[in-house]
């Protein structure tokens, strides 16, 4: 993994994170800010492109695929059809699996500056480096959007602010599509994450779903 890449880009910049949940309101870009897409979140993001894209990268092995699994992935990658990226991140759980999802990616006109490999090793050392994984999370996994921000607070990124996400089932781009309950598996742990989060980094993390942030929703 180039970390070198990610901290000359972000140290000491403005980061929007930017998940697949639908957005509570049209989304606005402050010029200096960087942002970071993932998955199908790069199709929130009209007329520019994202600095960063993380993106979930498995040898696809379609035939082995239920339908609904298929559809799921198909509608995610076809949010990135001709756009461009800066850098990509290839999210990786088996070897080379950024091959083929890089050749899909040239399939469809997606076109990217640089590319990142991160394994899921890589991941879980990135996580116990800014001090968001702790023993109380045991085996409880981070979604990647969460990871987008972990990303961008060990690059350095001197505020960090979070769009679209939600730990209710949905993604901006399948609006009224009915989706398995297993959609949001990464519940648990994003909730012990980000109670770390706002612990080590009070006050430069803001989004719906930090605790004590200001954005912070209320209970009905």
């Amino acid at each position: 993994m180039g970390y070198e890449l990610l901290t000359s880009r972000f140290t000491g910049r403005n980061v929007l994170v930017l998940g697949s949940a639908p957005l509570r309101e049209p989304l606005t870009v402050q010029r200096t800010e960087l942002v970071v897409c993932v998955n199908g979140s790069i199709s929130s993001l009209p007329g520019r492109p994202p600095d960063l894209w993380l993106l979930n990268s498995r040898v696809k092995p379609l035939d082995r695929w239920g339908h609904e699994r298929r559809f799921l992935h198909r509608t995610m990658m076809a949010q990135a059809e001709n756009r461009h990226v800066r850098i990509v991140g290839f999210m990786t759980r088996q070897s080379k699996a950024e091959d083929y999802t890089a050749a899909w990616l040239r399939e469809q006109q997606t076109t990217f500056e640089h590319s990142l490999v991160i394994a899921r090793t890589d991941r879980e050392r990135l996580e116990v480096k800014t001090g968001v994984r702790t023993v109380a999370m045991n085996r409880d996994a981070c979604s990647a959007g969460v990871f987008g921000v972990i990303v961008a607070l060990w690059a350095g990124a001197a505020h960090v602010r979070m769009e679209g996400f939600s730990f209710e089932k949905g993604y901006h781009y399948l609006p009224g599509h009915s989706l398995p309950e297993n959609c949001r598996a990464h519940v648990q742990g994003d909730r012990l994450a980000l109670r770390q989060i706002a612990l080590m980094y009070p006050g430069q993390v803001d989004g719906a779903l930090v605790p004590g942030s200001r954005y912070q929703e209320r209970p009905a």
